[in-house]
């Protein structure tokens, strides 16, 4: 069975629609008499089902994947641009899948460039502390 038969009757005509026979927000609305926002409440869950289960195909049958974990683990090499070529590849083919880790990483975007421009002089002494002691406990085995 495909991602798109899995899915409730109301959410596989709206994606079908629209991404499959390429039909306006107007022309769903119309047939299936329901409201603009929520035709669009409808396509945004039809995609996200969809795009789960094309990630879990991909993950099942690829050994060439990053994980959740590896993608944390190499955010600070991807940002810094310090990847190989291959491993740039992995890392954002996997964000086109995980809307996590797509999350994760503008966290982490926006946490450099917030702290970039804090001074060192600026960071009170107990708050340094802190993040040390902090940074180092989360390192500890």
């Amino acid at each position: 069975m495909s991602a798109i038969e899995e899915l409730p009757d109301a959410q596989r005509v709206v994606i079908t629609m629209r991404d499959v026979a390429g039909c306006s927000p107007e022309e769903v609305c119309g047939t299936l008499d329901v409201s603009d926002g929520n035709q669009r409440v409808l396509l945004h869950r039809a995609r996200s089902h969809v795009r789960s289960a094309l990630e879990r195909h991909w993950m099942a049958e690829s050994h060439d994947h990053l994980s959740c974990q590896e993608v944390v683990e190499l955010v600070t090499d991807y940002l810094d641009g310090a990847l190989g070529g291959e491993e740039t590849a992995l890392f954002e083919q996997h964000l086109n899948f995980c809307d996590g880790c797509v999350w994760y990483v503008d966290q982490i975007k926006t946490t450099v460039e917030t702290v970039g421009e804090v001074r060192e002089e600026d960071v009170p002494p107990e708050a340094k502390d802190w993040l040390l002691t902090a940074f180092r406990n989360s390192r500890a085995p």
